[in-house]
């Protein structure tokens, strides 16, 4: 069923109802997959499961007739990764977004920190790239997007109880498994989450680096003896974190 096509529908799912679609979902169903008329479709809606859906209707006005139930949502849960980014060019961004949702992050959490160099984000349309990357990669729900917010907004607010992994380019940080190895073998039992802190394109300021290690909850670590580009960095830390907390064990 691999070659079936998926869609993400805010709606609730059972057997035998019809569900709308939007004006996008039905152009590329009729006008750029060329589906007919009982054509199966796999749909998601983050919390139902996944289901096997018929292409019914004529002309301009096709839904979906839900047929029977595919797959369950997983009964063990990845650990909910946070990954906190401030926003980068939007070629790199939007790949960054991608394959982070391919890679199971949970939340994403945009910030603005002093070397910034974009200052807001159409939230809109990252949400429309999620939705997609969720779809080809057959994940079963969408990762949150968060509203901006400051640096020192996030810092005031992140829950202690919750590490937050400080991907320090200007290095210092032990290497990030060995950290996260540690803080499994203190709380003697699997983390069931953390968050990621990935700084902009040009780094940390001084001053931003020394506010952030100030906090006890905070974690520097290392990702090697190279200086990575920022959606490298997110990308690494995510696949060691999702190894190391069991994500894909």
């Amino acid at each position: 069923m691999a070659h079936i096509p998926r869609l993400y529908i805010e709606t609730e799912f059972r057997a035998g109802r019809e569900v709308s679609l939007n004006t996008d979902q039905m152009h590329h169903l009729r006008h750029v997959l060329r589906l007919k008329q009982g054509a199966s479709v796999k749909a998601f809606n983050g919390q139902d499961g996944e289901w096997l859906c018929a292409l019914v209707g004529q002309s301009k006005h096709i839904a979906l007739k839900i047929e029977k139930k595919l797959r369950d949502m997983p009964a063990h849960q990845t650990p909910a990764l946070t990954l906190v980014f401030a926003p980068i060019r939007k070629a790199r961004q939007d790949f960054m977004m991608e394959k982070a949702t391919e890679l199971g992050i949970a939340h994403l959490q945009p910030v603005k920190t002093a070397y910034s160099q974009i200052h807001s984000l159409k939230s809109e349309r990252i949400r429309a790239q999620l939705i997609e990357a969720a779809q080809q990669s057959e994940r079963l729900d969408i990762p949150a997007l968060y509203e901006l917010c400051s640096l020192d907004s996030l810092l005031e607010t992140w829950p202690e109880c919750r590490p937050l992994i400080f991907c320090d380019e200007a290095g210092g940080g032990a290497p990030l498994l060995a950290v996260l190895n540690a803080l499994q073998k203190a709380a003697d039992k699997p983390l069931d989450g953390a968050g990621i802190l990935i700084g902009p394109e040009g780094g940390f300021s001084p001053e931003e680096r020394a506010r952030v290690k100030a906090f006890s909850f905070i974690q520097p670590v290392s990702l090697g003896p190279n200086i990575l580009r920022a959606e490298t960095a997110a990308l690494s830390a995510i696949v060691i974190c999702q190894s190391a907390l069991g994500g894909w064990g």
